[in-house]
């Protein structure tokens, strides 16, 4: 496999930005996260849901994802926004080894509740799960590894991403 860097996205809930720091620091590799870069190259992400909505969000998503095509020996984590537009999605895929990290539905809900009602202004799980419904297949179509994350603390969530990722480079 021929891709220089590894972009890591889960659904709200998951803890992708923790993980993927971790990951870079065992592997020696640049870190960034694209909600990190909006808020630098924008503004914060409360002023740019509050300004622009969620629609203005997923655009600066895309800009931003736009600029990471020219990153290598990297791991970036992405919002789950940053797949929904089939540019930035073919970004990704072209530059990045696509790890989709997952666990229960409903465990993802319940770690997603108050860090993320901006996303989900009814926060039932009815919502939760209409939401997670539409984006899945994109991940689950277009990832290169998937890694379920269930009863697993974040240092085996990395040795079982490293392991297979050894399995594509072998």
């Amino acid at each position: 496999m021929n891709k220089e860097n590894i972009s890591l996205v889960g659904y709200y809930g998951e803890d992708t930005k923790l993980i993927g720091q971790l990951l870079a620091d065992r592997l020696g590799m640049m870190f960034c996260d694209t909600d990190e870069l909006v808020e630098y190259q924008f503004a914060p992400m409360k002023s740019v849901l509050r300004m622009f909505g969620i629609e203005g969000y997923n655009k600066y998503q895309s800009i931003i994802v736009k600029a990471t095509g020219g990153y290598s020996e990297s791991i970036i984590t992405l919002s789950p926004s940053a797949l929904e537009n089939e540019r930035s999605l073919s970004i990704v895929t072209e530059n990045s080894v696509l790890i989709y990290v997952h666990s229960d539905l409903k465990a993802e809900y319940n770690n997603s509740k108050g860090k993320y009602r901006k996303f989900f202004p009814k926060r039932s799980f009815k919502e939760f799960k209409e939401k997670f419904a539409e984006i899945e297949g994109v991940y689950k179509d277009n990832c290169d590894i998937d890694v379920n994350i269930d009863n697993m603390n974040n240092d085996e969530i990395v040795t079982a991403i490293m392991n297979k990722l050894m399995e594509i480079y072998n």
